[in-house]
């Protein structure tokens, strides 16, 4: 392609080729099996291809301008398999067929040559002062001679300085632009305008001028002025005046008066503003006084009326110090008039005054807002402060609100003091606010000394609250030294909270703290001391709990020289306690994670309890390339046999591809007080796994063999090879029973093909061999399989077959499957689908033997642009029944919409809806009709009306009628009563012709704490009226409800319901009362009281009272703490008594508790019954018990003994005493020697 350059112009020419190619690349892979090449398609996976040209880049819109534009297009295509998530396929580039190209292609086939030129000029010329200035031009051109579409662009632009004017020609094949432009810039006039016009039609104009006068008087008036033109039509147009006066010693004035017109605005804008401002200057004060006027009037029919007037004085002492402000003065008031006539005002004042005394300054502010917009933020606020040398004063008072005017106080000072050295050493401040004469009272302090000591306390006191906080925190932050201590008491109950910390280094780590929560019953001390070096680390933690001890000890020492480490744990509360130490060291003087020694002991009440010992020893040869690895496990557990594991284990190969590996495992149980083994281990593991890599095949293989003293040798091999397929065996021998197993399987690629056969065998012991074959082929577009199963002489096969048979317009897939049986039974299932933009179609069929069943399903889309619109048919056919089939027809055109469903099964069922939407702006209305026909009933008709304003109201209609006569109507009306969102009425009334009418009529009323309802209900035989109330009052201390309720009816008396909550929080009493009273001698009361033990720890007592005019009165006791419960139950008519007693955890300084049970049931005349109960858990399990009934005794006790140290030999026994026969004992022996052992005896009277 050449290129020339001459002059100003640069071109392209001898574009002659239509398309001309730059890279074209492409590989196949290839591999030779059986003496002949067949081509690899490599894995399709993650296969990408691309074809593509800049003619669709970024979109087809614009790349396809561009096309035409420059009229080539450049193009390229790529195809190749990634595979990067195939686990067994090959590295980038033999992952199969790749190809890459790249190439140039007109869209112009004319096109041979570009043209360009591109000219500068710049000259000098005389402006209207015969001063030179230069004049600057620009042309720009490109075209392309000769081709078919004409693309000739030109740009021509000057900028003239000395008349300052701009011009700018632009054209193209489509359109042409000429725009000019000038600039005045002088002291009276300062102006920019601009003219353009397209295609030598359409004229547009822009002007904004802003042109000044000075008068003799002093006066400068400026008129601006604003245009806008667009095709010859005036849009937007600005006019007015501006006079102001300025006097630096005296006075400024200004009016302003100006005219908005523009084609959007219904009517002009106008806005006119007046300001008068009178300076007053003197030595050592200036004072400012002024006044303004505004007024706006046009947008949207809103007219706004301003006033303003304000005073400022600026004072100083002397002539070297600057102004500050000592009194301020401001007024304004704004009037807002709509175009329907409502007027709204909004008035602020604003006043300050500052007062400079020898010992400070004292301020004081007004402040005062009235608005009828929103009064409910109209407010009134006096502030004063006065701020001493040491001191701060404070006092404000603010009035808020419309018709209930809030009223909040605030009143308070902070002092500050000195020590003799002018430092500042404490603070004090005190507030005194209240809110609508709720007061709330604050005071604090703050003190602190040279030595980091600090000191606060403070006080916060809400009588209306009942609320009084007092509190006193010492801080003290020496180097080595913190701590913090606070005592603090709210309503009169103590909290105290200390922390105490130092450190020196040569000197233990010590900390101490307390917490003292009496109201939850909480006493914690505690002390933690760290002590450590370079080589030992010692922790101490002592907690004293309510009375109650805790111990924590933790000491670690470790010995870098001799590679030895140990580390001590102790622990004890009142109930228990345990220590454990561990050791670390090294093997054959080597300390490491292969190499190292593990000790460990613990104790349980000063017993051993449990130890262990672990040993790892690793030895490695580089020589011959092997590993020798030894593993000692060691447990004892008192009353076990002493636990003992060895392992060896031996590698020998350069990696894991070709490596043998023998481990042997031994399980020793040796007796109590043995230490070293001098027994036979009871369990041996022998294993073995190889694995060995040609260059044509790969074998791994385990071989595992276990002997135990409980049967026969178990052993357990597998073998895996790989060449030209995969070979998987595995067998599993126990005694001389075996179990085999054979897996080959084979994976052949021709072309696009994929062949996959598989064949499984399987002998064992008791059933015949078991084998099968299985193949399966795939390509581009089908998938089939076909599997063959022999079992005790008998064969059945399966095969299925899947087909893609989709293309660029729909969606298509076949699929078939085909089942034989042993018994020459054969089923077969058949599915086709196929879905493309417009319809669905999904058919199936499934036959078995002679009978055969079918399923139809189709979808179709019949929509336009302007409707939704969907068909569905549905059909099925089974053997000796009727066909069904279901046929759906829908349309919506967003206002309206229809459906139509017609059901098939020897009869036809019919259903037609239809709705209409009649909503408007700011309501929602709309209307249901429903047609249900069949032969069998009678045809029904079913009408729904809906209207719904958000704001106001509701309406329902729902009106039924079938059998030519029989209707039914239901109406319900809902809306906002009063104009009050809190109220709500509703109405409802049901009209049949097969009862009388029937209405209810429902008043609700609801407040934040309040909620009110009425109900009524009428009916020609029947009229129920039903009102309640439910209040509720909340504290920071719980809460008060009440729920009350009536209803009234001539058919019953009337029926009263109130229920009263109650909850303190701060003195734990919850009461509930409930009473029900239905006529003048019916009458039902349920309490129920709960409240917390006095002076005990997590205790409660619980009450639940029961009177009823038709029952005997109920009255129910409970209570329940840490150590004892009590349930009473009684029913003073009747007598009749229920009681259970229970203690239980006595004993604090025992492992175990000892819990006692009494129960007392009785009732007079009928039957008496008593149980005395113990439950002891010490040494064993001990159970007792002592039965009563109706002054028959009946006894029984049971004894569970169990070893100090051991969990066996365990001990039971147990015997039983009635009244009609004789003693029954039972006893029974457990013990563990390697096997359970179980021994039982019993006796009944004289028979054992």
């Amino acid at each position: 392609i050449p290129f020339y350059f001459g002059g100003r112009s640069v071109g392209i020419e001898h574009l002659r080729r239509d398309k001309m190619e730059f890279v074209t690349a492409e590989s196949k892979l290839f591999i030779i099996f059986d003496d002949t090449e067949v081509e690899v398609e490599g894995p399709t996976q993650d296969r990408t291809e691309w074809t593509g040209c800049t003619t669709e880049f970024p979109n087809r819109l614009y790349g396809q301008r561009m096309g035409d534009l420059i009229g080539l297009k450049m193009c390229g295509e790529m195809s190749y398999s990634n595979a990067s998530n195939i686990m067994d396929s090959p590295f980038f580039p033999l992952t199969g067929p790749n190809k890459m190209s790249f190439w140039m292609e007109k869209t112009d086939l004319q096109l041979t040559k570009y043209v360009a030129r591109f000219k500068m000029a710049s000259e000098k010329v005389r402006n209207s002062d015969n001063k030179l200035r230069k004049h600057y031009s620009l042309l720009t051109m490109f075209d392309t001679p000769g081709a078919t579409k004409d693309r000739k662009m030109v740009l021509d632009t000057s900028l003239n300085l000395a008349t300052q004017k701009f011009d700018f020609n632009i054209r193209c094949p489509q359109k042409s632009y000429q725009m000019t432009g000038s600039i005045d810039n002088t002291d009276s006039l300062m102006r920019v305008s601009a003219e353009a016009t397209i295609d030598n039609v359409q004229k547009h104009e822009i002007t904004a001028e802003l042109a000044t006068k000075n008068l003799e008087s002093g006066e400068r008036i400026f008129t601006p002025k604003f245009l806008i033109m667009l095709n010859n039509n005036k849009m937007v147009e600005l006019s007015g005046g501006i006079r102001r006066h300025f006097n630096p010693g005296g006075f400024f004035k200004q009016d302003v008066q100006l005219k908005l017109v523009a084609m959007f605005l219904e009517n002009p804008i106008t806005y006119k503003s007046v300001n008068n401002m009178q300076f007053v200057i003197e030595d050592k004060s200036t004072v400012s006084t002024g006044t303004s006027s505004e007024e706006f009037d046009g947008w949207r029919g809103i007219s706004v009326k301003s006033t303003r007037s304000n005073k400022i004085r600026l004072s100083r002492d002397d002539d070297s110090s600057p102004l500050s402000l000592d009194m301020f003065d401001y007024n304004n008031k704004v009037t807002v008039t709509t175009a329907d006539g409502v007027v709204n005002s909004f008035v602020v004042t604003t006043k300050i005054d500052i007062v400079t005394e020898q010992t400070g300054k004292k301020y004081t502010y007004i402040g005062d807002l009235r608005n009828t917009w929103y009064p409910e933020f109209n407010h009134h606020l006096e502030a004063n402060v006065h701020n001493l040398n040491t001191d701060i004063g404070i006092s404000a008072t603010l009035d808020y609100g419309s018709t209930n005017i809030n009223k909040v106080s605030l009143s308070g000072n902070v002092a500050e003091s000195y020590s003799v050295n002018f430092i500042p050493n404490s603070y004090s401040v005190s507030l005194d606010g209240a809110y609508n004469d709720k007061q709330v009272i604050y005071k604090g302090s703050l003190a602190y000394t040279a030595n980091r000591l600090y000191q606060i306390e403070s006080s916060l006191q809400i009588p209306w609250k009942s609320f009084d906080y007092n509190g006193k925190t010492v801080l003290l932050m020496e180097p080595d030294r913190k701590t913090l201590d606070m005592l603090s008491a709210i309503n009169g109950k103590e909290y105290k909270l200390l922390l105490d910390g130092s450190y020196r280094p040569d000197r233990p780590l010590l900390f101490e703290y307390e917490l003292k929560m009496p109201f939850m019953f909480v006493n914690y001390r505690g002390k933690t001391v760290v002590e450590y070096t370079k080589n030992s680390l010692d922790t101490t933690m002592m907690v004293d709990l309510n009375g109650r001890e805790y111990n924590l000890v933790i000491k670690g020492k470790h010995d870098l020289d001799a590679k030895k480490c140990t580390m001590e744990f102790k622990y004890n509360n009142p109930k228990w306690a345990v220590s454990a130490s561990t050791k670390l060291g090294p093997v054959n003087g080597e300390l490491s994670p292969y190499n190292f020694i593990l000790e460990t002991q613990s104790e349980w009440n000063s017993e051993s309890f449990f130890s262990a010992m672990v040993m790892n020893n690793h030895k490695t040869d580089p020589k011959i390339r092997s590993r020798i690895m030894e593993q000692i496990l060691k447990v004892k557990i008192p009353g076990w046999k002493n636990l003992q594991v060895n392992m060896n284990t031996n590698v020998l190969g350069k990696s894991f591809y070709n490596m043998k590996l023998t481990e042997n495992t031994h399980v020793f149980l040796t007796p109590y007080s043995a230490e070293d083994i001098k027994s036979t281990p009871i369990i041996s593991i022998a294993n073995e796994f190889e694995t060995v890599t040609t260059p044509s095949s790969k074998t791994r293989r385990i071989d595992i063999n276990v002997e135990h003293p409980w049967g026969d040798t178990v052993r357990v091999a597998a073998n895996r090879v790989v060449n030209k397929g995969y070979d998987y065996s595995a067998q599993f021998e126990y005694g001389n029973k075996v179990w085999s197993s054979r897996v080959l399987a084979f994976n052949k690629v021709v072309s696009s093909k994929r062949t996959i056969d598989v064949v499984l065998q399987l002998e064992t012991p008791y059933i015949q061999p078991v084998s099968s074959k299985f193949t399966m082929e795939t390509t581009s577009n089908q998938f089939s399989s076909n599997a063959n199963i022999n079992f005790n002489g008998k064969t059945s096969s399966y095969s299925m077959k899947f087909t893609n048979c989709s293309n660029s317009d729909k969606y298509c897939l076949s699929t078939n499957l085909e089942y034989i049986c042993p018994a020459n039974r054969k089923i077969t299932y058949s599915c086709h689908h196929e879905m493309d933009s417009k319809k669905f179609t999904n058919k199936m069929n499934i036959a078995w033997g002679d009978k055969s069943s079918e399923l139809i399903a189709d979808l179709t889309n019949c929509g336009s642009s302007t409707k939704s619109c969907r068909e569905a048919l549905l059909k099925l056919k089974l053997p000796n029944t009727n066909e069904m089939s279901l046929t759906a027809h829908h349309e919506n055109d967003r206002i309206n919409w229809s459906d139509n469903l017609l059901i098939s099964y020897g009869k036809t069922l019919s259903v037609q809806n239809e709705m209409k939407d009649c909503s408007s702006v700011g309501n929602t209305c709309f209307t249901m009709k429903s047609f249900i026909d069949h032969p069998d009933y009678d045809r029904a008709d079913i009408t729904i009306k809906h209207e719904l304003n958000p704001r106001t109201s509701s309406n329902n209609v729902i009106d039924v009628t079938w059998s030519k006569s029989e209707h039914l109507t239901l109406i319900s009306n809902y809306k906002r009563c009063s104009n009050e969102y809190q109220c709500h009425e509703i109405s409802s009334s049901i009209k049949s012709s097969m009862f009388s009418p029937l209405s209810l009529m429902a008043i609700s009323d609801l407040k934040p704490n309040l909620m009110k309802f009425d109900v009524e209900v009428n009916n020609a035989d029947i009229k129920i009226i039903a009102n309640g109330m439910y209040n509720i009052k909340k504290n920071k201390d719980g809460f008060n409800r009440i729920v009350s309720f009536t209803t009234s009816s001539p058919l019953y008396h009337p029926i009263n319901v109130r229920t009263s909550t109650s909850l303190d929080r701060s003195n734990y009493i919850f009461d509930n009362e409930m009473e029900v009273t239905w006529s003048q001698t019916s009458r039902k009361m349920i309490n129920v009281h709960i409240n917390k033990c006095n002076g005990e720890i997590n205790c409660y007592e619980g009450k639940v009272d029961v009177e009823c005019s038709e029952m005997d009165p109920i009255l129910l006791t409970t209570k329940i703490s840490p150590n004892e419960a009590n349930f009473q139950f009684k029913q003073s008519q009747t007598s009749l008594t229920v009681e259970m007693d229970g203690t239980y955890c006595e004993q604090y300084d025992q492992l175990f508790c000892t819990t006692n049970i009494e129960m007392r049931f009785s009732e007079p005349g009928t039957h008496e019954i008593e149980f005395d109960g113990a439950f002891d858990i010490k040494n064993g399990f001990t159970v007792k018990g002592d039965v009563s009934y109706n002054n028959a005794n009946h006894g029984f006790n049971i004894d569970i003994i169990l070893p100090k140290k051991t969990w066996f030999p365990v001990e039971a026994s147990a015997k039983i005493n009635l009244p009609f026969t004789e003693e029954i004992n039972v006893k029974g022996e457990c013990n563990v020697h390697g096997i359970y052992n179980l021994k039982l005896q019993g006796s009944w009277g004289a028979v054992s």
